[in-house]
């Protein structure tokens, strides 16, 4: 069963009444609604994201410091700086609209 099936049918079942169970540690626990699975999905895809970003950022520094005066690889590692930092910056707002449109837990 691939992620997007398992998403797919975890969102199903809830709506027809299915309790939907999550693993925190040893325990076995359920989600109380969709919007509690979906934070949990958001959460999750928001730590990997920011260690992508943040290993972009790095990478992009690296890129910088080791471009030895040369304007085309020094342009590439700030290129690579900036889509880093705008996809912490979407990130962010992508939390801050959650709530807004109404998904709490």
């Amino acid at each position: 069963m691939t992620l997007r099936d398992l998403i797919v049918t975890k969102a199903w079942a809830y709506t027809i009444g299915v309790p939907i169970e999550k693993v925190d540690g040893k325990d076995k626990l359920e989600y109380t609604s969709f919007s509690e699975y979906f934070l949990a999905l958001i959460k999750v895809a928001s730590n990997i994201a920011i260690g992508l970003a943040v290993l972009m950022i790095v990478w992009g520094a690296f890129k910088y410091v080791t471009s030895g005066g040369d304007e085309t690889k020094a342009r590439e590692g700030k290129d690579v700086i900036i889509g880093a930092l705008v996809g912490l910056a979407l990130l962010f707002l992508i939390k801050l609209i959650i709530p807004i449109i109404g998904v709490r837990e």
